[in-house]
């Protein structure tokens, strides 16, 4: 109906949309709200009052962007987007399809009589995208429809708290369910066999989503070569996919080779990740803000595991324990960042470099709990019937003495253009690690500040050594509790090495470093100077 008001009586005149064989275009202009009619409107016994709608099944209606077949509309194509009164729609009880963007962004749109279309098929792109009110607060049920799949954020911003989708259900588009942030449950009657892309954001947003059902198909091993982007992002408390997450224990399938960036950050009901052999990649924050899982088991990984830029792993609050697959050779900035309670951590000794991107925050900055030991450990053994039970967690105990990677050379990253010194925070607040921390022959280059600020306490002080010929080296906001030595078997003078600059903490001044030199120790002051040097014998050297 498109109405107009009689600007002294307000009586309003109503026309029908279309008659016969008009065509009716897309709308463009609805939004202003004076096109749209309203009239006291009764839905399934509801009385809504007085509200902007829209009746496409009284009449023999072409849409000239959509398909007629004798004498019902069949398929729609982007014929409301943006009415942004629209309240109501009832469509011709033989609509087949809706297209793209059929009933974009139309935030006010609250029902359409889509349970009752018998012969829908297919939901096209963005059909109900940005329908923010569309069936709130109540289940959206298609079980009698006749609906195959769903395009790309076909209900994106719903608003329903459950979809069921009907027997004939086969193919998920990306993002259908992108901030869906009402929905519980969303029910598969048949098996969904094709999850677009890798469930590309399929489910982000979607916040309290607890369980999927009906997709163990779609999740089968050597089905996704990835998951994708942003796929399960701040689905915080899903612990139910069938095919992927079962009570909470998520197990990447078979034939996966990359977890793609977000895909399941902040997923909280969470408790334990199996990884498969395939797995090639984690991309950045693939897995992080995860704060209740408590272990992941790399075991099963047969190749060279890399991490994509940077937090793959951060802020995981439980995380007890990690043992790293062979063959890895990098371990990203804020890899690791802030799990407070991660303890024992094995590093394969393939790692070459640990890393920042200069903004403060390195691989395992703010895990105040952590520290290394030399063997790897299993984790599989906790897992006990679909429970996690860290009981039987067996670790290696925790040596004093741990020596790094053999491979490993440098700690690298983005340098601020301003400063050739990155600022990194390496093991920054790593309280707990071992007493003394060897850097293999190997290692060239620490051009990274903060690498080692806060480790060491009164009680438990740290000794950091470096057994090559540093390149080069710069360090600065070290504890008063640390102290550095440097093997320097090419007899170097310090002053070509690098730096060590000034704290700007004056409570930190007791720190100190000695460079060896043939019979000389230069003890040098935190104000980033040679402050004195004493003869020292070889074995007064050796002891150091």
């Amino acid at each position: 109906y498109i109405t107009s008001t009689d600007a002294d009586t307000g009586a309003k005149t109503y026309a029908h949309i279309a008659a016969n064989d008009e065509a009716v275009d897309r709308y463009n202009g609805w939004n202003g709200g004076d096109q749209l009619g309203s009239m006291k409107i009764t839905v399934n016994g509801t009385d809504y009052g007085n509200s902007s709608f829209v009746v496409l099944n009284l009449y023999d209606v072409t849409i000239s962007r959509g398909q007629r077949v004798g004498n019902k509309v069949t398929y729609f194509s982007k014929t409301f987007t943006g009415a942004s009164n629209l309240e109501y729609v009832f469509a011709p009880l033989g609509t087949t399809g809706f297209g793209a963007e059929d009933f974009k962004n139309c935030p006010n749109l609250r029902y359409i009589n889509i349970e009752e279309l018998t012969e829908l098929t297919s939901v096209g792109s963005q059909s109900f995208n940005g329908c923010s009110k569309l069936f709130a607060g109540q289940k959206l049920d298609l079980s009698n429809t006749k609906l195959v799949s769903t395009a790309g954020n076909a209900f994106a911003t719903v608003a329903a708290t459950e979809f069921v989708f009907p027997t004939t259900f086969t193919s998920l588009g990306q993002e259908t369910f992108k901030d869906c942030k009402n929905v519980t449950k969303i029910t598969f009657l048949g098996e969904v066999t094709t999850i677009a892309n890798g469930a590309y954001a399929t489910f982000r947003n979607c916040e309290n989503l607890e369980t999927v059902t009906g997709t163990a198909k779609a999740f089968e091993a050597n089905k996704h070569t990835h998951i994708g982007y942003e796929a399960f992002r701040n689905c915080k408390k899903l612990n139910q996919v069938d095919g992927l997450i079962e009570n909470g224990i998520l197990t990447i399938p078979e034939g996966v080779q990359t977890v793609n960036a977000f895909a399941f950050s902040y997923c909280q009901a969470i408790t334990y990740i199996d990884l498969p052999s395939t797995l090639t990649t984690v991309n950045q924050q693939g897995f992080s803000y995860m704060s209740n899982v408590k272990l992941i088991d790399f075991g099963k990984i047969t190749g060279a595991l890399s991490l994509g830029n940077c937090g793959n792993f951060r802020d995981m609050d439980s995380l007890v324990a990690v043992s790293l697959p062979e063959g890895m050779t990098d371990i990203k900035n804020r890899a690791f960042a802030s799990c407070d309670n991660l303890t024992a951590f094995y590093m394969p000794n393939s790692i070459q470099t640990l890393n920042t991107n200069g903004d403060g925050q390195g691989s395992f900055c703010g895990s105040q709990k952590l520290y290394f030991v030399q063997e790897s450990f299993s984790v599989s053994q906790c897992l006990v019937d679909g429970v996690v039970d860290t009981s039987k967690l067996v670790l290696p105990s925790k040596p004093e003495v741990y020596y790094m990677p053999t491979s490993l050379t440098a700690f690298s990253g983005t340098v601020s253009s301003n400063d050739k010194y990155a600022i990194a925070s390496i093991f920054r607040y790593c309280y707990a690690l071992n007493d003394v921390i060897v850097f293999p022959e190997g290692f060239k280059s620490a051009m990274v500040t903060r690498a080692f600020q806060e480790i060491g306490t009164k009680d438990s002080p740290k000794t950091i050594v470096f057994t090559g010929d540093i390149e080069e080296f710069a360090i600065t906001h070290y504890s008063q509790y640390i102290t550095f030595i440097f093997a320097n078997k090419n007899d170097k003078d310090f002053n070509d090495l690098g730096v060590i600059r000034s704290t700007g903490n004056t409570k930190e001044t007791g720190s100190s470093a000695y460079f060896c030199s043939t019979g000389i120790r230069y003890d040098l002051a935190i104000s980033g100077r040679v402050g004195s040097s004493q003869d020292y014998s070889e074995a007064d050297i050796a002891n150091i």
